[in-house]
């Protein structure tokens, strides 16, 4: 499921859009005030509630319709803003839509998160016990580390050492090696 930032601005891409008339033509000329034009934002967020918005789409800034090619036409979204719907809350989000003379249209479910790894939620989820925020680009240094391999035994009894694939020598987390049939690990992070 693609990935979009909560709080932010964002784009997403609905279509294809097809002639209600022979169900195969592209319409690549569609209007964001089109005859029936009828747009919502469907969010399950993560707390399970499930919330439809309509929105009104425009030629410019927020809500800016726009065709990209064959078809399918992007979308903006704004993260704040008087508007009708406002990339606020995290979850799943899909746009679906209709129009006179077009099949109706949607997007992919997009993933709508945070930019930044909520630490309370992912000790939750993983047992690691650093608090704080931890950028992706921090996150994904530490999953590609791991996935390297570079790591070595640790100097304490159980554990693997990983380490800084910039330097090859700072221990940035420990993984403890598990001898039960479990596929769960504990980890500690050490950054």
């Amino acid at each position: 499921m693609p990935y979009k930032p909560v709080d932010t601005q964002i784009k997403v891409i609905v279509g294809p859009l097809w002639s209600a008339t022979d169900y195969k033509s592209e319409l690549t000329t569609v209007a964001y005030n089109a005859a029936g034009m009828n747009v919502a934002a469907i969010l399950e967020k993560d707390d399970g509630t499930i919330v439809a918005t309509d929105i009104t789409l425009s030629n410019s800034g927020d809500y800016l319709w726009t065709h990209v090619k064959h078809g399918y036409y992007s979308i903006v979204l704004p993260a704040s803003g008087e508007g009708s719907f406002n990339n606020t809350d995290k979850g799943t989000l899909r746009i679906v839509g209709s129009c006179d003379g077009a099949l109706p249209f949607g997007s992919v479910a997009y993933d709508v998160g945070k930019a930044q790894i909520d630490v309370a939620d992912f000790i939750a989820a993983t047992g690691i016990t650093e608090g704080g925020n931890w950028s992706i680009a921090k996150l994904g240094k530490i999953i590609a580390a791991f996935i390297a391999g570079q790591g070595q035994d640790s100097t304490v009894e159980g554990w693997k050492d990983v380490l800084d694939p910039d330097d090859g020598e700072t221990v940035i987390f420990r993984v403890k090696l598990n001898t039960s049939t479990s596929p769960y690990r504990e980890v500690v992070i050490e950054i």
